[in-house]
């Protein structure tokens, strides 16, 4: 990754996908 942030915002992601599969 050229950046922290990038990898942060990835992270991120991740989180909000598995909190949605988890809702449902």
């Amino acid at each position: 990754f050229k950046d922290v942030s990038e990898l942060e915002n990835l992270l991120k992601q991740i989180t909000k996908t598995a909190k949605k599969k988890k809702e449902q």
